[in-house]
């Protein structure tokens, strides 16, 4: 008897089969529970699924990732790193967990009873047989009994006692299955959001997104919380999430705004100084006068043969000054008056 159909109970069931038990899998859900995320099925896995025969059928059911991206609040990418092996973050047999089950299911289901809606409510043992009973009042008698049905399971509970307290962290996660939207990639996306917040998309071959979302907190109510008030809660993140990349898009709109009127009053106001001292400048060219209003530094560099016998110290000046936003007055003052000594 194993109680739990999801990986480890058909796996389980798989092997037991082939070396000539009788196998009964029963599961809690009225069918197969197909939901869930990724799989990475890689090291050892990888071994036992190419001895179950099975590694074409993961290969083929694989979900298309092409490795992650790290993105910022606009969803521009700031780093990636390609699928490259088992030490990759995307593996080369990236499957959703339902359709692994699937692939299990299938293996087994001939050599292996099924029964769902069923799950085990009492155990006896003694020193040949176990008896157990189920939720409908049936019993029957194993030689050997499994739980693979979860940590939390009532099976477990039943043959160990009290279950070990589980150590509080501080880490909630939330796992979510949404629409594909036109700015989903091949590519799984990895946002880091202020207040200790991380948003992963990944995408699957269902035509959907899987989607998770972590934060940290003290608070351990939540995990008291019914799904309703959890639901809510995660609504409340997402439009404070929403509002905080809305401030920090204003904000950055209001930065380069300020950065450009900064630039266009800076060249307002030396323009005619730059004017009058270019006036008195005879030998400069027109051309000269022309890119250095406008801080050409191609510009300059080719008109400034005219005068690169003559005035040495002012092109040296030019060509640094001419990379930056506006000109200093006294800089400027300084290089005009040593041209006049020179021309002297």
């Amino acid at each position: 008897m194993i109680s739990g159909a999801s990986i480890a109970g058909p796996t389980l069931g798989f092997w037991l089969a082939r070396y000539g038990y009788e196998v009964t899998i029963v599961e809690r859900s009225k069918t197969l529970r197909l939901g869930g995320q990724n799989l990475d099925v890689r090291g050892v896995g990888r071994a036992i699924v190419r001895m179950m025969g099975i590694e074409e059928q993961i290969l083929a059911a694989d979900t298309g990732e092409l490795g992650l991206q790290f993105v910022n609040s606009k969803n521009e990418v700031e780093a990636e790193f390609p699928s490259n092996g088992d030490d990759s973050f995307t593996c080369d047999a990236e499957i959703l967990r339902g359709d692994l089950v699937n692939i299990l299911y299938g293996c087994t289901k001939d050599d292996v009873n099924y029964v769902f809606d069923r799950f085990i409510t009492a155990i006896e043992q003694d020193a040949e047989k176990v008896k157990i009973t189920f939720n409908d009042s049936s019993t029957d008698e194993f030689d050997l009994l499994f739980a693979a049905d979860g940590v939390r399971s009532t099976t477990r509970a039943l043959i160990l006692g009290e279950e070990p307290e589980l150590k509080f962290i501080g880490l909630y996660n939330a796992w979510y299955t949404i629409p594909k939207m036109e700015t989903d990639t091949k590519w799984a996306r990895w946002y880091t959001a202020p207040g200790s917040r991380v948003m992963v998309l990944r995408p699957d071959n269902h035509g959907t997104t899987r989607a998770s979302f972590s934060f940290l907190s003290d608070d351990k109510s939540y995990l008291e919380e019914p799904d309703s008030k959890q639901i809510e809660l995660l609504k409340i993140l997402k439009e404070v999430s929403q509002l905080e990349i809305a401030l920090e898009s204003d904000l950055k709109e209001k930065k380069v705004s300020l950065e450009r009127s900064l630039k266009l009053s800076i060249n307002h106001q030396l323009k005619p100084l730059k004017m009058e001292i270019l006036e008195k400048i005879p030998t400069c060219p027109n051309n000269m006068k022309q890119c250095f209003l406008q801080n050409d530094m191609s510009a300059i560099m080719l008109s400034k043969n005219s005068l690169i016998r003559d005035l040495p110290k002012l092109e040296s000046l030019l060509t640094q000054e001419s990379s930056r936003i506006g000109y200093s007055l006294e800089k400027i003052e300084v290089a005009f008056d040593r041209y006049q000594q020179k021309r002297n």
